[in-house]
């Protein structure tokens, strides 16, 4: 397979297939759909989670050592179009956020019609 043919093949790729190339991907998921929210606690930020935070390692620097332009050694798995599918796979499976700065700032964005509103709960 040259490159202009993995190209077109990333273009279309869906979750399934990128999970069937990097069986990671699924790992991961399962890890990201498995963080909860403790209501214990004052708030819950995904962004932390998923960028990392306090030295902790997020789940999108985990993300990209698998998928994106890191994967020089696969067209497919190294294509825009692949790390977009699993960056938005794995990032909703985190819990919204709750009482964060990120969500006071997308709801001031989202209520001035600066930012369009791409989830159903509106929270993140």
């Amino acid at each position: 397979m040259n490159t202009h043919q993995a190209k077109a093949i990333g273009e279309r790729i869906s979750w399934k297939q990128l999970i069937a190339l990097e069986p990671r991907l699924l790992e991961l998921y399962r890890e990201a759909k498995a963080t909860r929210d403790d209501k214990g606690k004052s708030s819950f930020c995904a962004n932390h989670a998923w960028y990392g935070r306090r030295g902790h390692e997020g789940f999108k620097h985990r993300m990209c050592e698998l998928i994106g332009y890191s994967r020089k050694d696969d067209p497919v798995l190294g294509s825009k179009f692949a790390y977009d599918v699993a960056y938005h796979t794995i990032y909703n499976a985190l819990p919204d956020c709750r009482n964060c700065i990120c969500f006071d700032a997308r709801g001031f964005l989202e209520a001035t019609g600066r930012l369009e509103s791409k989830r159903r709960t509106g929270t993140r």
